[in-house]
C-alpha cells in the first residue's frame, strides 16, 4: 500500500539524479524495443566513472572538503563576534588541518 501512495503523491525519495534518470531511459528503451546500445554505454560510462571516483580517491576528498566547511561553518556559528584576527586564525586552521589529510591520502 505505501509503494502506491508513494506513487501516487511521491517524495523526494522518488526523484532520480541525472545518471539514473539516463539509465531508466535506457532501460525502458531496451525493454522496449530491445535497444541495448544505449543501456551498454551508460552502464560501461557510469562503472568507468565509479572506478575513477574510487582509485583518484575524489570522493574521500569531496567528503574531507565538505567536513572542513562544516567546521569552520559552525565555528562561525559559535562565534558571531570573532574578530577578522580570529577567523583568519580558524580558517588557517582547518585548511591546514584539510591540507594534512590530503597529503595524507
Amino acid at each position: 500500500m505505501d509503494l502506491i501512495k508513494g506513487m501516487i503523491n511521491p517524495d523526494e525519495s522518488w526523484r532520480l539524479g541525472n545518471a539514473d534518470l539516463i539509465q531508466e531511459f535506457a532501460t525502458l528503451l531496451w525493454v522496449e524495443k530491445g535497444e541495448d546500445d544505449l543501456m551498454k554505454k551508460v552502464t560501461s560510462a557510469r562503472i568507468v566513472y565509479e572506478l575513477y571516483q574510487r582509485l583518484t580517491g575524489e570522493n574521500e576528498m569531496d567528503a574531507m572538503r565538505n567536513e572542513t566547511i562544516a567546521k569552520i561553518a559552525k565555528w562561525v556559528k559559535e562565534h558571531p563576534k570573532a574578530t577578522k584576527e580570529e577567523v583568519s586564525k580558524e580558517l588557517t586552521k582547518q585548511i591546514t588541518l584539510f591540507a594534512k589529510k590530503v597529503d595524507q591520502m
